[in-house]
């Protein structure tokens, strides 16, 4: 099961990893967890680029062909994706929530997402005079004269300059 799509909008945390049980091999961090099914254990992988999945058979000391049929619907399925969430809740951060969650409780704003061609942009308007103080927008990386493919979000916020 391929997650990468997690590391896109979150950051791992390498202490978190290493307490939830990680071990570091290679700058790849591994999990085997074992399964509450006879001789099955979820084998974890992350690295910088990479966050895998695969259900190993200890009997045949080899993939759970189960767990690999895409849309499936099993018992196991249902207890990795359980174990995903927990990895990602414990050991995962994603900085954008943060702030969004910062706004909110701190100005007592909430997130308006005002334009429906760019849903993931994101503004915050102050109480009295509903003027945005901060948006929250992805632009392709190459843009900001970065090397590399995809988007970073930033963030732009009024301030008054002292």
């Amino acid at each position: 099961m391929n997650l990468d799509n997690y590391l896109r909008n979150y950051t791992f945390e390498e202490s978190s990893l290493k307490e939830y049980g990680f071990i570091n091999k290679s700058s790849e961090w591994i999990l085997e967890y074992d399964l509450p099914i006879k001789n099955l254990f979820a084998l974890v992988k992350i690295t910088k680029l990479s966050f895998s999945v695969r259900v190993i058979d200890r009997e045949f000391n080899d993939d759970f062909l189960p767990f690999s049929v895409k849309d499936g619907n099993s018992p196991v399925k249902a207890m990795v994706d359980d174990l995903v969430n927990d990895i990602v809740k414990k050991c995962f951060t994603n900085l954008k929530l943060d702030i969004v969650r910062y706004c909110e409780e701190t100005y007592k704003t909430k997130c308006e997402k005002p334009w429906d061609k760019y849903p993931e942009f994101c503004t915050f308007k102050t109480l009295n005079s509903k003027k945005w103080y901060a948006i929250i927008m992805n632009v392709p990386a190459r843009k900001l004269g970065l090397d590399q493919d995809g988007v970073v979000d930033i963030i732009n916020i009024k301030l008054p300059t002292d």
